[in-house]
């Protein structure tokens, strides 16, 4: 799919890099990080979907995104926001 690993995507966001599945611990429930170390083998925390770690990570503040996701997703809304120049709130549009 050409999307960059679950690790670049939380240092793209300021968050900490995952060294190691122990990381992971109070970001995503632990028999997730369990099956994680299954599936991509010991030490390969880089090669974790960004999708499968996104969707499992614990919501933050009662919402429904984790801190990945919700880093993607506000960026996202703020790049439409003030990419548009025909936003309602941008003052110089036409």
């Amino acid at each position: 799919h050409g999307l960059p690993p679950y690790n670049k995507w939380r240092e793209a966001c300021g968050l900490p890099k995952i060294r190691d599945y122990p990381d992971l611990r109070g970001i995503i429930p632990d028999y997730l990080i369990d099956r994680f170390a299954t599936v991509y083998g010991p030490g390969a925390v880089d090669e974790i979907d960004l999708y499968v770690a996104g969707v499992s990570e614990f919501p933050v503040n009662g919402g429904i995104l984790g801190p990945t996701y919700t880093c993607i997703v506000s960026n996202q809304f703020k790049n439409l926001k003030f990419g548009d120049r025909f936003w309602y709130e941008n003052l110089d549009h036409p």
